[in-house]
């Protein structure tokens, strides 16, 4: 095993132990801040027992703002969320949560936000404003919800923040610190990869229920207006593991083709379903040995021919699926064409078929991971300016040549996670690369190493890139083993 993979397997280690921990904390938290409410309800707030429920309260807040920078509660149902932690109701907190969840309600409250650790009095403010306005009394809709936000203001308290309550609004998603909630999602969307490869390998029937819920987390991510974290995601890409390369491949794959979707203007649904056929291009190898895959060894004439056999492999996986879903009939498609050329070659040989759409992005964003991926077979990886370049050779003849174009203006022509030569010998990995198709003229550059190759300080350059007299760039890095490792791990603490 390598080195960068044991890095990998220990940040995911790692990440899952501190949301373990921070799940515990947010349910400790969730009943001493209803605590509070319910002795305040009997007690005035200089009563011992007031104190003390509040001592509590702030105490696993403390907590809690030592890992998030912002910390909401949001309930749905009987269910509560901290952050991204559903708190689920158990047979000991059942009553409790209800309370709880008819209270916020009939207050017309749908979340309450504390942006950062709020001041002692601020949560006194709250919870006298909370048992003040019951909304038992109130003839029209939201009046309560609005008494208490504009007491709060009246009061001052700018750290406690309400949003209202909404019936029956399912799309809403609890708020939570952005960058964790991204590389959980890449890890965990790994993990769904392997288990449903693993159940095609089984021959059981696959889900696309776990998948589908990842995916969307992708699609809401590039919605986001901060340029830095749809950043982060693009950079996670470059995480390259090529003992387990089919699953790290296939999440890569669809979060570059995600991505490709929502600039070309694809609906959200259309997006979901095209990461979700992204990550399942490739399932039909699961009937390839991988030792094989994974093997140090360039593949043989049999090795070829067994990895060419793959689309329609996925096509006999994909068709044990047991419901009719148009995100089914997109992934066969997607599965058995998407190593089909633009010019009619590539394989399967003998298919004759209409282009699609999803198969041209995926095969884009597929050539692209392929190729900027180390595997043990070959000498080094692409950097990510090569691999565009061979890309755009390929276009018209095995690529839409359209769907080239606006991959490469999209992902720009240095792209997030590349290894570039900066002045005086330092290497920096690209963090936010400009892009004609985002309309940024920035680059975001991390300082990685020194001049002697030692560990850098971290120092992130931001730059113009229409100001060619200010770039710090001197050339493009072809990274060694141990710079990937570098960059793999500057990609998980961005």
């Amino acid at each position: 095993m390598s080195f960068m993979n044991e890095s990998q397997h220990t940040a995911e280690a790692l990440a899952e132990e501190v949301a373990r921990q921070t799940k515990a904390v947010a349910r400790e938290f969730l009943l001493n801040l209803y605590a509070v409410v319910r002795v305040r309800r009997f007690h005035t707030m200089d009563n011992d027992a007031a104190q003390q429920a509040l001592d509590r309260a702030v105490a696993t807040m403390e907590r809690l703002f030592e890992v998030q920078e912002t910390v909401e509660v949001l309930y749905y149902s009987r269910d509560f969320y901290v952050n991204e932690h559903r708190i689920k109701a158990t047979e000991t907190t059942f009553e409790l949560f209800e309370t709880f969840s008819e209270e916020l309600q009939r207050r017309w409250i749908g979340s309450v936000i504390f942006r950062g650790m709020p001041a002692r009095e601020s949560l006194e403010s709250f919870t006298e404003l909370f048992l003040e306005h019951t909304g038992l009394d109130e003839e029209e809709e939201g009046d309560t919800y609005d008494d208490i936000t504009d007491a709060l203001e009246r009061r001052g308290v700018t750290d406690i923040e309400l949003t209202k309550f909404v019936p029956h609004d399912l799309e809403k998603l609890p708020s939570i610190d952005k960058r964790t909630f991204i590389k959980l999602s890449y890890f965990r969307c790994i993990r769904v990869v392997r288990e449903l490869y693993q159940q095609a390998r089984e021959g059981r029937p696959i889900t696309f229920k776990a998948v589908r819920r990842v995916i969307q987390n992708f699609v809401d991510v590039y919605e986001d207006p901060n340029p830095q974290i749809t950043d982060l995601l693009l950079l996670l890409t470059g995480i390259k593991n090529w003992e387990g390369y089919l699953y790290c491949h296939a999440v890569n794959t669809a979060i570059l083709a995600v991505g490709l979707g929502r600039a070309l203007g694809l609906k959200r649904h259309d997006c979901r379903d095209l990461g979700v056929a992204a990550a399942l291009a490739d399932i039909g190898n699961v009937s390839v040995d991988l030792k094989i895959l994974d093997g140090s060894e360039v593949l043989d004439d049999r090795g070829w021919e067994m990895v060419h056999e793959h689309p329609f492999r996925g096509v006999s996986v994909l068709g044990r699926y047991q419901e009719l879903d148009p995100v089914l009939v997109r992934s066969v498609n997607a599965s058995l064409t998407h190593h089909k050329w633009y010019d009619g070659g590539g394989y399967p040989l003998k298919l004759k078929t209409k282009r699609n759409l999803f198969a041209e992005i995926i095969a884009v964003c597929d050539r692209y991971d392929a190729m900027t991926t180390p595997r043990p077979w070959r000498t080094r990886a692409m950097t990510p300016p090569e691999a565009l370049e061979w890309l755009a050779r390929g276009a018209g003849r095995e690529l839409n040549p359209l769907v080239v174009k606006a991959f490469v203006h999209w992902i720009g022509s240095v792209p997030s996670g590349s290894l570039v030569l900066l002045e005086g010998g330092r290497i920096g990995i690209v963090l936010g690369a400009s892009s004609k198709l985002r309309e940024r003229d920035q680059m975001r550059i991390k300082v990685i190493l020194d001049r002697d190759r030692g560990a850098a300080g971290g120092e992130v350059v931001e730059f113009d890139t229409g100001d060619s007299a200010v770039s710090p760039c001197q050339g493009i890095v072809s990274p060694t083993p141990e710079q990937w490792e570098q960059a793999a791990l500057a990609g998980l603490a961005e």
